[in-house]
């Protein structure tokens, strides 16, 4: 299943579905909202990133 069809097939209300896709969009959906999968996700992003800047060179309080 690919995901870019299903969000926006989701975002226009028009979901088609089929006998030969109903388990392909349940494991998506499955995927989509198991914690560990986002997390692991989020954590290899935040890794293309690199290091952040130390705190006090963005802060903009005052010394």
């Amino acid at each position: 299943m690919k995901t870019r069809a299903l969000i926006s097939d989701l975002e226009a209300g028009t979901l088609a579905l089929r006998r030969e896709t109903v388990g392909a969009l349940a494991r998506k959906l499955a995927e989509w909202g198991e914690a560990e999968v986002e997390a692991g996700r989020l954590s290899a992003f935040l890794e293309t990133l690199g290091p952040a800047a130390p705190a006090a060179a963005t802060s903009s309080l005052p010394p």
